[in-house]
Formats: structure tokens, C-alpha cells, sequence
């Protein structure tokens, strides 16, 4: 459905005293429907995304389409989907995503996606996940002192995510979500060690400090 609005003044000629006026409305809006989602924004015919966030960020609006000044071509919620038109197609078509008021350490993935459309299809995009943690911590070693400027892993079998330390052995891990990990030193023949995530309405998670032995101290231990 499209619809548009203008308002007109006439005047006769200049010795008239009054002058007439004409309005009509024109609007632009459509609904979209892809692999069994429904998104609401601006008609445009050839192909589009329908945007989706979700449950986790219910309360909160994704922008789709976000230009340098703030502004967004589509807007989505968890209760009313969203509908971005692709400009070109058969063409990669890139459009950044943002959450502006999503909750403090909220991971929402990634911030720029490209698509390359068919002529007039349909695509859904969703906005947030369950693993939407971000987890951070101090790795120590045996005699309390930092590991520092190492590589790490996190992981859970399905999902594998890096992370740094810093001089402090401090380390931040995004995109993790509830369930128990193992925490993975590179090099210097440190010894894994279990992690649990808790679920929790918080999204940015505090591990505490976490002490992780070498190989060869085990074997000193256990003789």
C-alpha cells in the first residue's frame, strides 16, 4: 500500500483577498513475508529482508539500513517484525544492523551483513541469540602470577571463541550463552579448565579469577 500527502495554495491573481487551498494524502507502507516470518516497513517493489529480534532482546528496537548520522531505513521489535527493502538485485546489497539500547554487555553478533538478492525474493535476518554473553576473567597460574599476553579458547564442543589476555591476565569472551565450557590456555603446557556459565538476565559476566596449572605440576603432584 503506498500513500502520500501534500497541501496546495492557489491565489487568482494578486488584487484577490483570499485564496484556496487543496490537500490530499499519500502514504508509503507494506508487509513482507519470508521463510514464515512477517516484517512491517516500506512498499518497494523487488526484494527484501525481513528483520526479526529476538527474545532475548525483547523490550529493545533493532535498526536495520544505519547510515553515519543515526538514521535506519527499517526498525524491528520483538513483537512487530521489520521490513528493509534491498536496493539492487542480483547485486551483494550491505546494510549495517544496530541495537542502540540493547542491555550492557549484550553480544548481538554481527554489525554489517551483505546479501545478494534475486529479482524479487524474500529474506529473513534475526537480530540476537541465546549466546548473546559476554564473559570476562583473570587467569592466573600456580604462584598467583598473571598469564599474560596469551591466546585462549573457550568452547563447549559446538562453539569455539578466542580471547586474549592482557598484561593483568584479564580476558573478555563474547558470544558465549549458559552451559559449561572448557577454558583452554595456547602453549606453555597449561592445563584446561572448566568453566560454568549460569544462566542469568545479566548479559555481561563476571568469572572471578581463575587459577590454571601446567602439565608438569600435575606430575609433580600426582607422582
Amino acid at each position: 500500500m503506498r500513500l502520500e500527502g501534500e497541501v496546495e495554495r492557489s491565489e487568482l491573481n494578486s488584487s484577490s483577498s483570499g485564496a484556496s487551498y487543496s490537500a490530499s494524502l499519500r502514504g508509503n507502507t507494506a508487509i513482507g513475508y519470508a521463510n514464515g516470518k512477517f516484517g512491517w516497513g516500506r512498499a518497494q517493489a523487488g526484494p527484501f529482508v525481513v528483520t526479526q529480534v529476538h527474545p532475548t532482546l525483547s523490550g529493545h528496537e533493532a535498526h536495520f539500513g544505519v547510515a553515519q548520522d543515526g538514521s535506519y531505513k527499517a526498525a524491528a521489535t520483538y513483537d512487530i517484525g521489520g521490513l528493509l527493502p534491498l536496493d539492487v538485485p542480483y547485486a551483494v546489497n550491505s546494510f549495517n544492523v544496530s541495537v542502540p539500547d540493547a542491555p550492557l554487555g549484550y553480544d548481538w553478533g554481527q554489525s554489517q551483513f551483505s546479501i545478494a538478492p534475486g529479482a524479487a525474493t524474500g529474506h529473513s535476518l534475526m537480530v540476537g541469540s541465546d549466546a548473546s554473553y559476554t564473559a570476562m576473567g583473570v587467569l592466573l597460574d600456580a604462584d598467583g602470577k598473571p598469564i599474560s599476553y596469551l591466546q585462549g579458547e573457550l568452547s563447549n564442543g559446538k562453539l569455539h571463541t578466542p580471547f586474549f589476555t592482557n598484561k593483568g591476565g584479564r580476558f573478555y569472551v563474547q558470544g558465549v550463552g549458559p552451559g559449561t565450557y572448557t577454558l583452554t590456555v595456547s602453549g606453555k603446557g597449561f592445563e584446561p579448565v572448566s568453566v560454568v556459565i549460569e544462566k542469568t538476565d545479566k548479559r555481561l559476566i563476571e568469572l572471578g579469577i581463575l587459577h590454571v596449572k601446567r602439565e608438569e605440576e600435575n606430575r609433580v603432584e600426582n607422582p
